[in-house]
């Protein structure tokens, strides 16, 4: 009776466990140049994208959140898997990952350029 009520709870453990990871993809990025999310410059570097089932992207160094937008998923077509799509201005549009892309709003702050000090 021990070893099925111990089974029982290990078998809801792994459950558990599995089931949270699928509550959020990660995905690790490598930028070659500066980049814009949310008004937001993420420099060069390896990063983790993560996007939750709500559709919420953020791109973290570690622990730390640099920058979080809202993201559209959809398959990849005939683009290149593996990277990434941006304006002139440096602003992220799309990220593509294996089997699926993450896709910025245009008209919304995910992807404008940080407002810096007016000129007079």
């Amino acid at each position: 009776m021990r070893k099925i009520l111990l089974l029982t709870v290990i078998v809801g453990l792994v459950f558990c466990l599995t089931s949270t990871a699928a509550v959020a993809k990660n995905h690790k990025v490598k930028l070659h140049s500066e980049a814009v999310v949310s008004d937001q410059v993420i420099k060069p570097g390896s990063y983790i994208v993560k996007i939750s089932d709500e559709g919420m992207l953020g791109i973290y160094k570690g622990r730390k959140l640099l920058a979080e937008s809202a993201v559209t998923l959809q398959p990849m077509l005939n683009e290149t898997p593996n990277s990434i799509s941006m304006d002139v201005n440096g602003n992220l549009k799309e990220i593509r990952f294996k089997d699926e892309k993450a896709v910025f709003p245009m008209n919304s702050s995910a992807g404008s350029a940080p407002t810096g000090p007016a000129s007079e």
